[in-house]
């Protein structure tokens, strides 16, 4: 064979860089899209489920003290006489008068000495227990920004707070009015006689239907927005949505729908 009859063999072409072609990359697009779309409410689910759990461990808490409280004092619970509103505060931020529940419950889940003063600087590092999970990134805020109070009962944005106390069952005894914590003056309920004190049509009454704790907002009131309607500084909506949490004086913890939540 000559030199001029010589065909040299063809090498093969290298092969082309990969890539996604516009309806590959439009397919990812679409699944990724489907996936957030399932993906990100059963988050949000579990998050609000994991908050809720929190809370109620909050208001267990808080219940086993105030029972600890009163095995301390021959039975008689924290006696709140002069407060003037019903928030679970926590001393940290001020109390002049003793008048908080969280002032009360101070000795049981606190080792350091409790502050009646101003805070200076401010310490805004308020016990979680006191703070409803759900509520956490409304309530920080306002205790940091927020002006000094004044007093027990200031109304500030720094006294902010999620949880309220109940302020609405009570009984009369001669010219004496009792109410579960003293509010506003009356004497508090002493845990081994408010069962025959306490009188319900027609039921008996038991630790179990008296309660202690529960998620405040604005739009729970007694009709008088003598609770949480007129204060500032509490959520404007319900922490759980269709749901509150609520501590009874047996230390168990419920949750109600808003409307079961309203009912004493």
């Amino acid at each position: 064979m000559s030199a001029s009859q010589f065909i040299p063999l063809r090498r093969p072409l290298k092969a082309a860089h990969g890539a996604f072609t516009l309806i590959e990359l439009l397919t990812v697009i679409a699944i990724i899209g489907i996936l957030a779309a399932i993906i990100i409410p059963v988050v949000g689910r579990v998050r609000n489920t994991a908050q809720a759990a929190r809370c109620v461990s909050n208001l267990r808490q808080v219940g086993q003290e105030i029972n600890l409280f009163a095995n301390d004092n021959k039975g008689q619970l924290p006696n709140l006489s002069g407060l003037t509103n019903s928030a679970v505060l926590d001393p940290r931020i001020v109390d002049r008068t003793g008048g908080q529940l969280a002032y009360r419950l101070w000795p049981y889940y606190s080792n350091v000495p409790v502050n009646t003063g101003l805070v200076t600087p401010r310490n805004v590092n308020v016990h979680e227990m006191l703070i409803c999970p759900s509520m956490e990134a409304l309530i920080r805020p306002k205790i940091i920004t927020g002006p000094y109070p004044t007093g027990a009962g200031d109304q500030s944005a720094n006294s902010a707070q999620s949880y309220i106390i109940n302020d609405v069952q009570r009984y009369t005894e001669g010219s004496v009015r009792y109410t579960v914590f003293g509010y506003q003056g009356s004497p508090s309920f002493n845990i081994n006689t408010i069962e025959s004190k306490l009188k319900i049509p027609n039921e008996a009454v038991t630790l179990s239907r008296i309660w202690t704790v529960q998620d405040g907002d604005r739009t729970l009131t007694d009709g008088t927005n003598s609770r949480s309607g007129q204060m500032s500084f509490i959520a404007e909506q319900p922490a759980h949505g269709s749901t509150r949490n609520r501590g009874y004086l047996d230390g168990s913890v419920r949750k109600l729908s808003l409307k079961e939540s309203t009912e004493t």
